[in-house]
Parts: structure tokens; C-alpha cells; sequence
């Protein structure tokens, strides 16, 4: 089942963005899903320096459980590895980018 959402994800908990981004039909404006992307990122990029740690994205995580995405915390560590494409031991913005249209592929 696909929710589509009436109103701007700009307004929504980042919980909401997810479920916004999940629902997106596949053809959806690139623009529109780079920009949620981006605010995301932002919002899980706790200390602003534009990188998503360890502890940053065990936070994406947990709200990705609220979701029913079945994710158990032993695998957190190597989740984080898969995403760190350039195994610098962080997230950047690209790589948290492919991993949402990872997600949207589920």
C-alpha cells in the first residue's frame, strides 16, 4: 500500500519523511526526493559537521524501526560499514543519499 501525502514533507518529523520517502512513487520528481534527502541528512547530522557518524545513524535506524523495518541492533555496525562507500568511517551526504534510494527499492 502507498501513502501519498497531500500537504509539504517539509513540516514533517523526520519519521514522516521516511514514510514519505518510502511511498514516493518511483517516478517522483528527483528534485523533490534530493531536497527531503537533504533535510534529513541534516536532521541526523546531530553536531553539524556534515557527516553522520556511528551514533547518527544508529538514530536513523531506530526511527527506521518505527517504520516495521526489522532491523536488529547487532547489525547496526555492519549496516553502517555497507553505507560508508568511501570507508572514510562516516557518512557523507552522498552516500546517506544512496542509501535512502536503497530504502525506496525495498
Amino acid at each position: 500500500m502507498r501513502f501519498i501525502l497531500d500537504f509539504h514533507p517539509a513540516s514533517l518529523p523526520e519519521v514522516f519523511f521516511m514514510l514519505y520517502i518510502r511511498s514516493m512513487p518511483k517516478d517522483k520528481d528527483m528534485r523533490e526526493f534530493r531536497a527531503i534527502a537533504a533535510k534529513l541528512y541534516k536532521q541526523y547530522d546531530a553536531d553539524h559537521n556534515r557527516k553522520i557518524s556511528i551514533s547518527e545513524f544508529k538514530d536513523f535506524l531506530k526511527d527506521l524501526k518505527k517504520l516495521d523495518y526489522n532491523i536488529p541492533d547487532s547489525a547496526h555496525q555492519q549496516l553502517f560499514l555497507e553505507a560508508d562507500l568511501n570507508k572514510d568511517g562516516v557518512i557523507n551526504y552522498k552516500e546517506f543519499e544512496a542509501l535512502l534510494r536503497n530504502i525506496m527499492n525495498c
